[in-house]
């Protein structure tokens, strides 16, 4: 018989030390994202196109006010976005 929580309990492990590795492998990436992202929300007339993405990105680098903020921005624009809305719930969820 299978002992199931150690298989759970090292898979668990397991996908907790991949995440960091490729947390760590993409930050560089996902840095370099938000600064596109963030001189097109500046100089788009319209910048709502990016304005989900850019709050996803500073939710990926752990910058909670910021996606915060871009969500809150998404939803100025469109109130009606559901996106906006669940992922504006999310980040206030961890903002406490």
């Amino acid at each position: 018989m299978i002992d199931v929580k150690i298989e759970t309990k090292q898979l668990s492990q397991a996908l907790t030390e991949l995440a960091k590795t490729a947390n760590v492998g993409l930050g560089p990436i996902i840095k370099e994202e938000a600064r596109y992202l963030e001189r097109f929300v500046q100089t788009s007339p319209v910048p709502i196109e990016a304005r989900p993405r850019l709050g996803d990105v500073y939710w990926q680098m752990g910058r909670t006010k910021e996606s915060v903020d871009a969500f809150e921005r998404c939803l100025a624009f469109d109130s009606r976005d559901s996106d906006a809305v669940f992922y504006l719930a999310r980040a206030y969820e961890w903002t406490g």
